[in-house]
């Protein structure tokens, strides 16, 4: 029995839509992904399998390079996706699966809990548990402000032993975390996603590929599907994770605009 999962499904069910799926790769294979109009798993070297990775209501995977960005090929492009997807996800879970599985954890995890230990796959329902009893809404789980998660004794009774090294984990200082996919719902699929309407709600690119003098065709293409093409400014020379910074506020605002963080119960 999975007893995180199970202890989630006790939790209350705030009355909210599931947030987006994110996708983000360099604009290089983004552009690949546009013009065959679909995600397509591909192998995982962790798990030695096919797999489609997506973070569950976060631009939680950052894009890597050597030194400054000087073409918007190696920029960070975000491929926003229908919550609903979720209902056809292979696997789900609380945290990086890829860190997991090179010990990043350790630190907190012991040797006896198991990656499956903490998988809340088959109900679209938990992500939004958690975020509701870890983060409270849905604003906070975003910008991964951990001061709104309560207190260990304030969680859950000492007898949940992996809610508590859970808790632990998305609290801990430890320097081993290599971003914040560790708080990060890790949404993964085993079959190709079709950008179909509906399906693809925006991406999130360069404004060099997206402004009043120019327009890359093959985005063209996904916005005659229906999907939002949001620039932002792309200027040559930073830090990745200056461009990075960018892309999250624009897709903070884009939820906004679409009220996913509109106050519910």
């Amino acid at each position: 029995m999975n007893l995180f999962r199970e202890w989630l499904r006790q939790q209350e069910r705030p009355q909210w839509d599931l947030l987006p799926l994110t996708h983000i790769t360099k604009a290089y294979s983004a552009q690949k992904i546009a013009l065959a109009e679909k995600l397509v798993p591909t192998r995982c070297h962790v798990f030695e399998k096919d797999i489609l990775y997506s973070f569950y209501g976060r631009a939680a995977y950052k894009v890597h390079g050597d030194g400054a960005v000087k073409l918007e090929g190696a920029c960070p492009v975000c491929f926003v996706l229908n919550g609903e997807l979720l209902a056809k996800a292979a696997a789900v879970h609380p945290f990086d699966t890829g860190a997991y599985s090179s010990r990043l954890y350790k630190h907190v995890f012991a040797d006896e809990l198991e990656v499956k230990d903490f998988e809340i796959s088959g109900d679209t329902g938990i992500p939004n548990a958690l975020v509701r009893k870890f983060f409270q809404d849905q604003e906070s789980y975003f910008v991964g402000d951990t001061s709104k998660i309560p207190s260990p004794e304030e969680v859950c009774s000492v007898e949940h032993l992996t809610v508590r090294a859970y808790h632990e984990l998305v609290t801990s200082k430890g320097r081993n975390e290599p971003d914040d996919r560790v708080y990060s719902v890790e949404v993964a699929f085993g079959d190709e996603i079709e950008f179909q309407r509906g399906s693809l709600l925006a991406v999130i690119v360069p404004h060099t590929l997206w402004d009043a003098n120019a327009k890359a065709t093959y985005f063209k293409k996904l916005e005659e599907l229906g999907a939002m093409i949001v620039p932002y400014e792309f200027f040559p020379g930073k830090d990745p994770s200056y461009y990075q910074a960018l892309l999250e506020g624009q897709l903070r605002e884009l939820f906004r605009a679409l009220g996913y963080f509109d106050e519910k119960s």
